[in-house]
């Protein structure tokens, strides 16, 4: 389903390389929202980075929300996602909020 580029990609910002290690994805009846959770290996510290996108039912086309760095080893915090209705979904990473 992903493809190579979204598994493994340079990140511009530290020259490092971002490789998937989790994803998890909740639906409604017209799209998909998942978090990724990736292994950045910075030249200077390694640490998780997590991405919320979004797509429309069986598309492919992933639309990147909302991206932050975290702690080495955290988990994937579903509770972050909040769908509303079909239309309108809510997503945080500490106090950050995109709707």
């Amino acid at each position: 389903m992903r493809g190579r580029d979204e598994d493994q990609r340079q990140t511009a910002v530290t020259g490092g390389v971002r490789t998937s290690l989790d994803t998890w994805e909740v639906a409604s009846h017209t799209f998909t929202i998942r978090i990724r959770k990736c292994d950045e290996r910075a030249p200077v510290l390694p640490h998780n980075y997590f991405v919320v996108e979004a797509a429309a039912v069986g598309s492919e086309g992933w639309r990147e929300l909302l991206a932050w760095r975290g702690d080495e080893g955290a988990p994937i915090r579903r509770e972050q996602v909040h769908i509303v209705n079909d239309r309108i979904a809510c997503a945080f990473a500490g106090t950050k909020l995109t709707s």
